[in-house]
């Protein structure tokens, strides 16, 4: 048995050492992050150049957004846990036609405004969508309907929109 004189010192370091255990093991609890990738499409067409944004439901978190390759897919780190989506295709809404204009000047104004005010995708690069019509509701993250859990680690998160 310790000395009397050892007691007080022998209590300290059982008490660090079971914080340190404590912290370790709080540490390790943590959720941390998940690599989530999947494509996403509307009625099983894709939906290329499109955006999507991924709501923590956690405040505290980032709202991330992506846009969507040519192939209609994504690739995100996300916090774990629940998340909700919103899908927007309107970045690649035609511009309206010119009034007024002679039909070979139009498709020759069209083919230049198509090149100079495309949108511009996250490398810089023309946007690789055409407009898709899909229902409007799936740009607004109240009412979606779009979510799932995200786990820590890779995962794959597909999402097929329909009416």
């Amino acid at each position: 048995m310790p000395s009397a004189r050892f007691r007080p010192r022998l209590a300290r370091a059982l008490s660090g050492l079971g914080l340190a255990l404590l912290l370790a093991v709080l540490a390790g609890c943590s959720p941390g992050t998940g690599n989530v990738s999947g494509k996403v499409t509307y009625k099983g067409q894709p939906l290329p150049g499109a955006i999507v944004t991924f709501q923590p439901a956690d405040p505290g978190k980032n709202a991330m957004t992506v846009a969507l390759d040519k192939e209609s897919r994504y690739s995100v780190t996300l916090p774990a846990g629940e998340v909700r989506l919103t899908v927007d295709t309107r970045v690649n809404v035609p511009k309206a036609s010119m009034p007024m204009v002679p039909p070979n000047l139009e498709k020759e104004a069209q083919a230049k405004d198509g090149e100079k005010d495309a949108p511009k995708g996250e490398d810089g690069g023309r946007r690789s969508g055409k407009f898709v019509p899909i229902p409007e509701r799936y740009a607004s993250v109240e009412l979606s309907g779009l979510k799932f859990t995200v786990k820590a680690g890779d995962q794959t998160q597909d999402i097929d929109l329909t009416d």
